[in-house]
């Protein structure tokens, strides 16, 4: 096994995810009554419905890429690379603040825990987030193991 495909995260948040869902199912409903409607829906659906980021890595050539993929079709560029050094985790926060007619506006924070890769030459690529740290370390475990590197984690600080 040479090539390592690493699922990312969805591109479009939930709220888009819903509406290219209606989009798809309005489409399949439409494509009877109008088939340019109906298909031109159909499209933009899968489009958002299958969008998704993630990186691929190829250990004979030692290259890599970051691929956007629409409809199970990758899109990105194939880098070289000589050797990865790390694969780490380390804590984020992310807060947003809500305004409501009422009120000045109310900051919600949370923690989340951040997949980093290094590369020999300092390089580092985002690898995926999570709110709970044993999903992020099981995500990550088998690129890890196909690198043949150790996950540090700097959360332990």
């Amino acid at each position: 096994m040479n090539r390592f495909n690493f699922y990312s995260e969805l591109l479009f948040p939930f709220h888009f995810m819903a509406l290219g869902t209606a989009l798809l199912l309005g489409g399949l409903a439409s494509v009877v009554f109008s088939p340019v409607l109906g298909t031109v829906l159909i499209v933009i659906g899968l489009l958002i419905v299958t969008a998704y980021r993630g990186i691929e890595f190829d250990r004979q050539a030692l290259k890599y890429r970051e691929y956007n993929s629409f409809v199970f079709i990758r899109f990105g560029k194939w880098e070289p690379y000589q050797e990865v050094k790390q694969i780490f985790i380390k804590t984020n926060i992310v807060s947003q603040t809500v305004y409501l007619k009422i009120s000045q506006g109310t900051d919600i924070s949370n923690e989340v825990y951040d997949a980093y890769l290094e590369f020999e030459n300092g390089e580092k690529i985002y690898l995926a987030g999570k709110k709970n740290k044993e999903k992020i370390l099981n995500k990550i475990e088998e690129l890890s193991k196909f690198l043949g590197v150790q996950i540090n984690d700097l959360t332990e600080n």
